[in-house]
């Protein structure tokens, strides 16, 4: 009987040192902190993405550090206090937009170079928990406003499921067309011909 639970102790404590070791391992290869790691092991055996934004506090917190650091302890502080009033709007909301999953952060910005750097620094925080947790980190980010009370938010589209890639993949393709269809030259037939007379 002895033998039988020292037997279980020490596959018990093997099977514990492997886990910690394997994600030792994992966090050394990708940089990722403990709780990343044992994520993506999770993720491996499992062939499911268990992550999600709105079940993580530290999302949040590096959204509106970010926010803070970009647009100012004034701006930040106005932007602080209209979200704790009765105003009716999430000023961070995760929720679908058609089948894809979305972000919505609602912030201010003084001019367009702002506006831009916003974009840019969220839409690369959302890529890189994207890619700690294993999901394509491909997405789409838009500003749009809110119509009442007018205030603007970028929202963003990204995938976890093969069928939200596949949906994701066809509206860049499409968008890609219409720019290209925007920007190309109109070629006039009749030019050519008086050319060629």
């Amino acid at each position: 009987m002895l033998e039988l639970v020292l037997g279980i102790i020490i596959i018990f404590v093997v099977v514990v040192a492997l886990y910690y070791g394997v994600c030792h391992i994992i966090r050394i290869w990708t940089g990722c902190n403990f709780e990343e790691a044992s994520t993506k092991l999770h993720n491996y055996f499992n062939g499911t993405v268990t992550y999600s934004f709105e079940n993580d506090s530290g999302f949040a917190n590096a959204v509106w550090e970010n926010v803070h650091n970009v647009i100012g302890e004034k701006a930040f502080e106005r932007l602080t206090k209209l979200a704790n009033t009765a105003i009716g709007i999430p000023f961070l909301s995760f929720t679908k937009n058609g089948e894809l999953p979305t972000i919505c952060i609602c912030v201010f910005y003084k001019d367009e170079n702002e506006q831009q750097l916003l974009k840019t620094i969220l839409t690369n925080l959302v890529r890189s928990y994207l890619k700690t947790y294993g999901c394509p980190d491909e997405l789409i980010a838009d500003w749009k406003m809110y119509s009442n009370p007018q205030i603007p938010y970028l929202e963003i589209r990204y995938a976890k499921t093969k069928k939200e890639r596949q949906i994701l993949h066809t509206i860049l393709m499409c968008e890609q067309q219409k720019i290209v269809s925007q920007n190309s030259t109109l070629v006039d037939d009749t030019d050519e011909e008086d050319l060629n007379d």
